[in-house]
């Protein structure tokens, strides 16, 4: 409808046509499965164009019990669309029969027969064809042996499963004894006899047996008669069927001997004069009427005398056969020892000795004709004119088992003329020089006598004047032993009076600078006072004053000596001017007497608190320095480069790579310090002086 707004209205109409034919897309269909049968479902889909559920329909089977692939074809009616689709239903028994309670293998005796009860068995599709399977297994005997029996289940899909039983026959049952064996035979001792106990043992004693399962065999544990002596043997009869199994039964048999042997003649008589003389017995041999062995027993019967090698031996022989029967013959020895022992080695003459030359008692030996001889030694000393003077009388005895004895005899004569010794490692040499400062300490030797532990030592000491530098002292050691054998030991020690250096005083000054000199008395203001002065013709010196100014360039030596109170030996100072022309910018010298504060009392109380060293911060000046201290022992103690008095400072902490503990706090005491630098020009520079440390 158009309306112009002045009542003018005019229409038009138009059509929209909604047509579907498009056809929509079906759903896709999954197998249908089951076991032993399976269902299908109608499929549908929702079509949005007519807002409603197509379902599919069909003319074949929904549901299927047969084994095996069916298909089914759906239609799809959506008005004028007709579709269609097909559907796959599979029935496949994929489960083995089950069986139900099989029964455990079982054991029974021969001469039973195996039977076999069917286990039960089910499927979960219906019926099962069950089929058997025997296997026999021979046993280890006649008389045992197994049977497996296999049942196999098929159903209906042709799955199988399949279930076992064993029954085992065994035979555990001896055989039956019919008969016993006898026990009443009587065999008499002769040469016959064994054939008659052979054929007793062949017919098994006369006992007779049997088996169910299989057929009997006999065995007898006979060893033979023995000594044929009148004695009863029992015999084992032993009936073993197929499978081990046995059974015993016992005969007997009586052999008769009663005659002894004929024993032979004895040995003559013997006689001797020690054991060793005894001979072994001879061997005798007896006969007797009946087979077996006859044993020999010799015995001794021995009648002591009055030592081991004086004694009477009766020598029985006794025969006895196998039945006990038995015969004898003796023979008489008689011993007796009447010779005294020798000894083996050449006995030691007499002789005259020193204390320490005294020979070692050489072990003596001896033999005896009968054997072995017991030697004693013995010594005896007989006192001279000291204790080191003297006899000693040695005895050897050698005495054999019967008492008979030989003696030997030796005399040495001891003499003592010897004074004492230095122990070795104890010597020392008769001179030795040495200044004042290294005046050794007296040796302290150790002296022994080659007689005796006691030796009487003086020591005296004395000092003798060579000149007013030199001068000895003489140690003497006077010595003697217990018998009085004197011996005297000297050192002298020639002694130079040369001063001591101490460390060195060390400075550099440029002659160009005014107003730079060094007072020596505050150089040596720690030493001793009122020493000696040496200026070796040292420029710039007015009085104790040094000024380099217009010095030559140089190294100038000054040396200070002196005495510390109590001691005679001097020391000495070396002071050390090196004097240049090469003089720095102002603020660019580092003086070891007004720059270094070499005073340091680390204990937080605000003063000298740590080492100060005046410029040595001024990197323009002298771009790198180093600074080294040691203790009294030449230790390095601390390091460092680049010191600042700021973070590179020494505050009495050791920071030494050995010896001292690094970050332990250092003792009071004196050390020794080390300054070296690098000035404008690159040339290196040192400093060096004592540093004093208390807290």
């Amino acid at each position: 409808t158009f309306d112009d707004g002045n009542g003018n209205v005019v229409t038009a109409t138009q059509n929209v046509i909604v047509n579907n034919t498009n056809p929509p897309t079906l759903p896709v269909l999954a197998d249908v499965t089951g076991e032993c049968s399976a269902t299908a479902t109608a499929p549908s889909y929702f079509d949005s164009c007519t807002n409603q559920t197509i379902t599919a329909t069909t003319t074949d089977p929904l549901t299927y019990t047969t084994q095996g692939t069916f298909v089914i074809t759906w239609t799809y009616t959506n008005g004028s669309i007709v579709q269609t689709d097909t559907q796959n239903v599979i029935v496949q028994d994929m489960t083995a029969p089950v069986f139900g309670i099989v029964i455990s293998p079982i054991t029974i005796e021969c001469p039973q027969t195996p039977e076999f009860v069917a286990p039960e068995v089910s499927d979960n599709c219906g019926d099962v064809n069950l089929i058997t399977d025997d296997l026999t297994i021979a046993g280890e005997c006649n008389g045992s042996y197994s049977i497996i029996r296999t049942w196999i289940a098929i159903d209906v899909a042709g799955n199988i499963q399949t279930a076992s039983q064993t029954i085992n026959v065994i035979d555990t049952t001896p055989p039956t004894i019919d008969t016993p064996a006898t026990t009443d035979t009587v065999i008499e001792c002769g040469a016959d006899n064994l054939a008659t106990i052979q054929a007793w043992l062949d017919n098994n004693g006369g006992a007779t047996a049997t088996d169910t399962c299989s057929d009997v065999t006999w065995t007898n544990d006979f060893s033979g008669i023995g000594s044929g002596c009148s004695n009863t043997i029992q015999v084992t009869f032993t009936a073993t069927d197929g499978c081990g199994n046995a059974i015993q039964t016992i005969g007997t048999f009586t052999i008769q001997d009663t005659t002894t042997p004929v024993a032979p003649s004895a040995p003559a008589d013997l006689t001797g004069s020690c054991s060793g003389d005894v001979p072994a017995p001879v061997q005798l041999t007896a006969t007797d009427n009946c087979a077996g062995e006859i044993t020999v027993d010799p015995t001794d019967i021995t009648m002591d005398g009055a030592c081991p090698n004086s004694f009477t031996i009766i020598r029985t022989w006794t025969f006895t056969d196998a039945c006990g029967n038995s015969s004898s013959v003796s023979q008489n020895i008689v011993i007796e020892d009447t010779t005294a022992p020798t000894f083996n080695e050449a006995i030691p003459a007499d002789v005259l000795v020193k204390c320490n030359e005294i020979p070692e008692m050489p072990v003596l030996t001896a033999t005896d004709n009968c054997g072995e001889a017991n030697v004693i030694s013995t010594e005896e000393n007989i006192p001279g004119s000291c204790i080191n003077r003297y006899q000693i009388v040695r005895t050897w005895t050698a005495t054999d088992a019967c008492g008979l004895q030989t003696i030997a005899q030796q005399t040495i004569t001891v003499e003592d003329q010897d004074g004492p010794y230095i122990v070795p490692g104890f010597e020392f040499p008769a001179e030795v020089n040495a200044t004042c400062s290294t005046i050794p300490v007296a040796p302290e030797p150790e002296f022994a006598d080659l007689c005796s532990g006691d030796v009487n030592v003086d020591f005296t000491e004395i000092r003798i004047d060579i000149d007013e530098t030199n001068y000895d002292i003489v140690w003497t050691w006077s010595t003697s032993d217990v018998c009085g054998n004197p011996a005297s030991y000297s050192q002298t020690v020639h002694v130079s009076i040369v001063p001591v250096e101490i460390e060195p005083y060390s400075n550099e000054r440029c002659n160009k600078a005014e107003n730079d000199e060094i007072n020596l008395e505050e150089v040596i203001s720690d030493l001793p006072q009122g020493g000696t002065w040496e200026y070796n013709d040292t420029p710039g010196i007015a009085g104790n004053i040094f000024n380099p100014f217009g010095v030559p360039v140089g190294v100038y030596t000054i040396s200070y000596t002196y005495i510390e109170e109590g001691d005679e030996c001097p020391s000495k100072l070396n002071i050390t001017l090196t004097i240049n022309d090469e003089c720095e910018p102002a603020g660019c010298t580092i003086d070891a007497a007004t720059d270094v504060y070499n005073v340091l009392t680390p204990n937080n109380d605000g003063d000298n608190e740590y080492f100060h060293i005046n410029n040595i911060d001024n990197t323009t000046c002298f771009p790198n320095n180093k600074v080294e201290i040691y203790n009294r022992w030449g230790v390095l103690v601390y390091e460092t480069k680049q010191y600042d008095n700021n973070t590179r400072k020494f505050v009495g902490i050791s920071e030494g790579r050995v010896t001292v503990d690094k970050s332990a706090e250092l003792p009071t005491g004196t050390y020794f310090y080390i300054i070296e630098y690098s000035d404008t020009s690159g040339q290196t520079k040192s400093l060096s002086g004592y540093l004093y440390l208390t807290r």
